[in-house]
């Protein structure tokens, strides 16, 4: 019965995808049209392990465009929650801008079971620049880097300890 429902799910992320975009967009159940916002929920099929390996490439691409983590003006590296490029992106107001490090985490792990390794570190090591600098906040103003939210956030502690568990080097946190 999980089988069959992860298969129905599996099938029907391909009627979000947007090749447009380059992102999986969300679905209003009250209209039926997909939502055209650029989000780091675009991402999710990614996160699921639904990706054919096409659509890898069109993720990984936008991932690395100025649309995400290539855009210019970013502090760091790491995936604001809305693009910077989208109507809707404002950098300080939850989930319309600022970067998560709980979801660079997921985006982290997701990455390495893609065989995205480099990539993956590379996330890793811009993540623990950013905590190192600006302590276990909740989440952080993309283009300042300033600290979010609570600023003693346990699970942005816990995703720290994991990136650390798995080889992070002291240099990383006395580089900050």
């Amino acid at each position: 019965m999980i089988e069959g429902w992860t298969e129905r799910g599996a099938r029907g992320l391909e009627g979000l995808w947007e090749p447009e975009i380059g992102l999986y967009l969300d679905h209003d159940l009250l209209s039926g049209e997909l939502l055209r916002a650029c989000t780091i929920a675009g991402f999710a099929p990614l996160v699921a392990g639904h990706v054919s390996p096409e659509r890898l490439g069109d993720l990984l691409d936008m991932l690395d465009s100025p649309a995400f983590m290539g855009n210019p003006r970013l502090h760091r590296p790491l995936p604001p929650s809305t693009s910077p490029e989208d109507p809707g992106f404002h950098p300080r107001s939850y989930w319309r801008g600022p970067t998560w490090p709980v979801f660079n985490w997921l985006l982290w792990w997701s990455l390495n079971r893609a065989g995205e390794s480099e990539r993956a570190e590379q996330l890793r090591r811009a993540s623990l620049a950013q905590l190192a600098e600006g302590g276990f906040g909740e989440y952080f103003d993309p283009f300042s880097g300033r600290s979010l939210g609570s600023t003693d956030q346990s699970w942005t502690a816990a995703v720290a300890l994991d990136w650390l568990a798995s080889g992070a080097e002291q240099e990383v946190w006395e580089a900050a």
